[in-house]
């Protein structure tokens, strides 16, 4: 996952003319030099949120070219965009593939003076009419962004590879391994909205170069704990579906 901070709005001009439409003189939209969105005038919301933010240079239609497609979703203030999991199948389905910024970069999060800026900059694109994230589009966005496949590979179903999970800084692991199990099982079929909040995230350890931190586990300061949306934010849902 990565922080939005510098959004720029650019003017970009693309060769229509082998679409018999000329020249095109339009806008772009960029992120810390991520080229986010290539044609804004060109922007099409689909009913479920979904849009093409990478569109076809030659001619500017929507589904011409596949993948550059994005789920964009409201979380508290802030908003996240992450690919079209309920279209998207990884090896199997190209036309609804992410950005390239979003498969290597992972899912990319808007705080909220980015929310705003953005909602300036793309009136189409305003975080304040995104769908709010919901519960059961948790654990597939934590597996998109999980290092070393360890939540399993995308598109295959959620599942801890506890043997390469090392220690984690709080508690016996096994243990704690076995809450984010039970949450992430849970939230797989809850519908109800997710809201955000600072908290702090275990660290857990993976068997890999460098023996990476993970943080898919918050605790609130009495104790309870719930999935993790970042380092440092966790998440609150109603359960009781």
């Amino acid at each position: 996952m990565w922080t939005a901070a510098k959004l720029e709005r650019v003017r970009v001009v693309y060769d229509f003319t082998s679409a018999d439409c000329g020249y095109c003189d339009d806008r772009a939209l960029l992120a810390d030099g991520h080229r986010l969105a290539n044609l804004l005038g060109f922007i099409e919301i689909e009913e479920d949120g979904c849009f093409q933010a990478i569109i076809c240079e030659s001619c500017g239609v929507v589904h011409c070219q596949p993948g550059g497609w994005v789920a964009p979703r409201r979380v508290s203030q802030d908003a996240v965009w992450m690919p079209c999991f309920d279209r998207y199948l990884p090896d199997q389905e190209a036309e609804y593939r992410p950005p390239g910024y979003l498969t290597n970069a992972g899912v990319l999060w808007f705080e909220a003076d980015a929310v705003r800026e953005l909602a300036s900059l793309v009136p189409i694109l305003d975080p304040r009419n995104y769908p709010a994230l919901v519960a059961r589009e948790l654990p597939r966005l934590m597996q998109w962004d999980a290092p070393g496949l360890v939540l399993g590979r995308p598109g295959e179903a959620v599942s801890i590879r506890r043997d390469i999970v090392l220690a984690c800084d709080e508690g016996d692991v096994t243990e704690q391994l076995t809450v984010l199990e039970e949450l992430l099982n849970s939230a797989s079929t809850l519908t109800q909205a997710v809201t955000s909040h600072s908290a702090r995230t275990l660290a857990f350890y993976l068997d890999l170069p460098g023996t990476p931190e993970w943080h898919p586990l918050a605790v609130d300061t009495d104790g309870h704990r719930s999935l993790a949306l970042r380092r440092n934010v966790g998440c609150t849902y109603d359960q009781s579906q």
